[in-house]
């Protein structure tokens, strides 16, 4: 699948750090192509919804769908306005992602209702922040009641900053039918509401020709692997509406059920061993590694990396549709060549210390030992870092 050629191609993209903005789009969704060239097809679609009354930027991403009830159901459980429990929003596996909120202990609280299970036990669902369980086997019915009862899930969790850990996501999953939620609320240590909004305040960014899928009649080649790479990336890509494409330029980039393309999360670390995805080897943090000036042995602990990250990515795809959440994917953000000229930076530790001399010769071999040397296939992919915002306090 991928070649000697894309191995030198991907090399020199991963020395930039690709730029949308100063990149053609095609040359963006090349690269992405070859890394979704290891997937297997999937069931899942994935089409991000926005909020665009929220003060955050506010995102709905996963398999979802939109119900809305009929205004004369009459809802209990709140002498307020109800009007926002009426539309929901409803899927097997989807997340709420919240950007750029600041690091620091907030509350979450969901609002449901149910209009269509009529017992308890008929729909069931988990909820989940982080490594935080908001809810465990959730059943509208049974906590609230009844049916069109208002009922809430209300959990704390800490939030280390977008750079850490990435932006606060929830994630509804399904056990029994579908998860979903009507309302969304996130508050600050303080009590005071940061973030809120309802189901019916979500809604698809892209409308019109830019939802428009193109009308191609030959049949696909893009995942035929006699053919030569080049025009199975430009097969697939054509075959894309717009909006598509642009979902596809993020790290988290979402299935496309009818091309049969899975979901794949570009965001997975390996500085020093398979980081966040269960127990792998561990080896020195970089700056210990470089202590040993020893460019082989960084070559050997790459190798090892990329089979364990190879054999983690295939178990996790193989159980879900040949989707990758973020951690289990092959794309690693590593080696960290950033030069470590002022210790206030915080972070010399993903570093290889301060001579560039020595820090190219031990990049250059742990990218080696994570790429493998095979003319057909990688273990995993190394994308060195960082070209922006490096090393400065």
């Amino acid at each position: 699948m991928i070649s000697q050629k894309m191995q030198s191609w991907w090399s020199a993209w991963s020395g930039r750090l690709l730029s949308v903005r100063n990149t053609t789009v095609p040359a963006v969704l090349f690269m992405i192509f070859y890394a979704n060239m290891w997937l297997l097809p999937s069931d899942v679609l994935a089409v991000d919804e926005i909020c665009g009354s929220c003060g955050y930027q506010v995102s709905v991403s996963g398999n979802f769908t939109h119900f809305k009830a009929n205004a004369s159901d009459k809802i209990e459980g709140s002498s307020g306005d109800v009007s926002a429990f009426y539309e929901e929003i409803n899927g097997d596996e989807f997340s709420v992602s919240v950007l750029n909120l600041p690091a620091g202990k907030y509350t979450i609280i969901i609002g449901e209702i149910e209009f269509f299970m009529e017992a308890p036990d008929k729909r069931i669902f988990n909820v989940t922040c982080g490594d935080v369980a908001l809810a465990n086997h959730f059943d509208i019915y049974t906590v609230a009641g009844g049916m069109r009862k208002i009922c809430y899930i209300t959990g704390e969790a800490e939030h280390t900053g977008d750079e850490l850990r990435g932006p606060v996501k929830v994630v509804f999953k399904a056990v029994k039918e579908t998860a979903k939620f009507n309302t969304f609320e996130i508050k600050n240590a303080s009590g005071v509401s940061v973030v809120k909004f309802s189901a019916s305040e979500i809604a698809e960014p892209f409308t019109g020709n830019a939802t428009g899928i193109p009308d191609i009649n030959e049949p696909a080649i893009w995942r035929d692997p006699a053919k030569a790479l080049p025009q199975r990336a430009d097969d697939l890509i054509r075959r894309m509406s717009l909006a598509e494409k642009v979902t596809q330029l993020q790290n988290d980039a979402p299935a496309i059920q009818r091309l049969g393309l899975p979901a794949y999360n570009y965001w997975n670390e390996a500085l020093h061993g398979v980081a966040n995805n269960g127990i792998a080897t561990v080896f020195p943090e970089p700056v210990g590694m470089a202590s040993t000036w020893n460019p082989g042995l960084l070559h050997q602990e790459g190798t090892i990396i990329g089979i364990e990250g190879r054999a983690k990515y295939n178990d996790y795809a193989s159980k879900n549709n040949g989707n990758s959440k973020w951690w289990t994917g092959l794309t690693y953000w590593t080696p960290n060549i950033n030069i470590l000229r002022d210790p206030r930076w915080g972070r010399g530790q993903e570093t290889y210390g301060e001579d560039p001399y020595l820090t190219g010769e031990l990049a250059a071999e742990f990218i080696k030992g994570i790429q493998g040397n095979d003319p057909q296939y990688m273990p995993a992919m190394a994308c060195v870092k960082h070209y922006a915002v490096h090393s400065g306090p």
